[in-house]
């Protein structure tokens, strides 16, 4: 979902773009606004100064990586914008042509994000590398350098560990407000002014609809979750409520709302809570 709008905003800003997805159908438009769309990606990438990555997981990123590595040229530079953790991007520096250069830059934000320009980047990488690209970063949002090659992926990591906890507790919130007869619309517009706010305000209307449109995908959030515990198990670390966030996410999954947003949660929460 976050790879077209990226690629829209460079070939807005006049840059020429060749596109790749796995699935083809998706890079129809980006090729009626004027990018080139190429079958694979071992054709997309070759002769390209600059190669961007948006995937779904560490095993997407490997797989399409390993096969277009061999048309790389020995100058590039590879940004992934992935959310795959900080092992998975620098097995991806140790596979790419000696010469290439590599950086993760994962983002904060969503689709309407993406789509405005107004995404949060974390780059991960040499200062000088990040020089060279900013620009480029520019026509995405914001970006700021946190560290060396995997330290982007390692940000991203904590940042997600926000957003899923911060949603389970407000369908455990909700949950509650249920059990105490409270009217959903009244709770949510209290709870915009609460230290939650950001996040009620933001899903507000999807959990008043029922419709939760993904714009982010609730499978996407739960693999998120996933990595969260991956990190802070091999960090040594014991965090119970990210455990707790992901056991939702999990259960959320489990009753068929993986392709639904990621605040599809506190339905399944508050559907869950009522059970037990």
């Amino acid at each position: 979902m976050m790879g077209s709008p990226i690629a829209a905003r460079l070939i807005s800003s006049g840059l020429p773009v060749a596109v790749w997805n796995r699935t083809q159908s998706k890079v129809e438009p980006l090729k009626a606004a004027g990018a080139i769309a190429f079958n694979s990606p071992v054709d997309c990438v070759e002769g390209a100064d600059i190669v961007i990555s948006m995937l779904s997981d560490p095993m997407a990123l490997e797989q399409v990586s390993s096969a277009a590595t061999d048309s790389l040229g020995k100058d590039a530079i590879w940004l992934d914008m992935s959310t795959v953790g900080p092992d998975a991007v620098l097995a991806l520096a140790d596979r790419v042509p000696k010469g290439v250069r590599v950086a993760d830059s994962p983002v904060l934000g969503s689709v309407p994000q993406a789509t405005e320009g107004t995404l949060k980047i974390f780059f991960g990488g040499p200062e000088d590398l990040f020089e060279e690209v900013s620009g480029l970063l520019a026509n995405f949002g914001t970006s700021k350098r946190v560290g060396d090659l995997g330290s982007g992926a390692a940000t991203k990591i904590v940042v997600n560990s926000t957003l899923v906890g911060l949603m389970s507790v407000l369908g455990e919130a909700l949950s509650l407000a249920d059990g105490l007869d409270l009217d959903t619309k009244n709770i949510l517009e209290v709870l915009e002014e609460s230290p939650i706010g950001v996040t009620a305000s933001s899903k507000k209307e999807l959990i008043l609809s029922g419709d939760f449109i993904p714009r982010f995908r609730l499978a996407l959030g739960l693999k998120d979750a996933t990595l969260v515990e991956e990190y802070a198990a091999k960090a040594g670390l014991s965090l119970p409520v990210s455990n707790a966030a992901h056991d939702w996410f999990d259960k959320a999954a489990q009753l068929g709302f993986g392709d639904e947003d990621y605040s599809a949660v506190v339905k399944a929460i508050r559907e869950q809570s009522k059970e037990s």
